[in-house]
This record gives C-alpha cells, structure tokens and sequence, in this order.
C-alpha cells in the first residue's frame, strides 16, 4: 500500500478521535483497516480539586507527552532522557503504524521528569510517554 493511499484511514481515524469511538473499521478496495482506540488520558497538567489548605505549598503539575496513534514506538535519533528540556515542537519519539512512522512532537516546554515508553513496545493512542515539568 502506497503512502498516499493512507489517508482515508488518517482521515477515518482522526474523526473517531474527535468524536470519541472506541473502534474503527474501514474497508475500501482490497483494504481492511480496523483500529480500537483508548480514550486520551486524563491530563495530568489540570490540578485535581483539593480539600487541602490553600496555605500548603504546592508542587505544580506536569504535563505530559502522549503518542498520536496506535503502533509501536521508537525514540528519536537524539533519545529524550531524565534531566533533558524539552521545546514545543521537539521530536521526542516516533510510532510506526502499518509500516509509517509518523514523528511525536512535545506540545509543552520543560524538564523531563519521567520516561514512560521502551523501543518498540506498542502503544495505543493517547497513552502517556513523558511527563515533563513546566
């Protein structure tokens, strides 16, 4: 299958995540695509509501980095590791689904705190890969 004739799929898959399904399944030609996709996790940026003192000091939340499809993960030619800062739009990693690699960009600025993914492990979409201290 040609790279260009993916983006039905893209396409499929990108309006099932706009509007919450659980799975896709396209067949078009001799193509049969079926995709089960999780929910986005829950950001862990958005402080959860507290019976704390307001006094209390507070840690500030972390943010994280997730894969933007279903496949298997890879990182990128420079790894991210503990300790490194991050930009927005840097390249931390990629996920190869049905032979494509398709790089994961970080949408947030700040240190890395923890690495959650290993070559080659399969991830679904949405599932947390960096968490990173603004």
């Amino acid at each position: 299958m040609a790279q260009e004739d993916l983006s039905p799929i893209r396409h499929a898959l990108g309006l099932a995540r706009e509007r919450g399904f659980a799975e896709v399944v396209l067949e078009y030609d001799d193509v049969k695509f079926k995709a089960a996709l999780q929910p986005a996790a829950k950001s862990a940026s958005r402080p959860a509501p507290s019976s704390a003192s307001d006094d209390a000091p507070s840690e500030p939340a972390l943010a994280e980095v997730t894969a933007t499809l279903v496949g298997y993960v890879q990182p990128a030619r420079q790894p991210v590791q503990v300790g490194d800062q991050l930009e927005v739009g840097q390249i931390v990693a990629s996920v190869t689904a049905l032979g494509i690699a398709t790089d994961v960009e970080s949408a947030v600025s700040g240190e890395v705190v923890e690495v959650l993914f290993e070559a080659n492990q399969p991830v679904m979409y949405g599932q947390s890969l960096l968490r990173v201290k603004p």
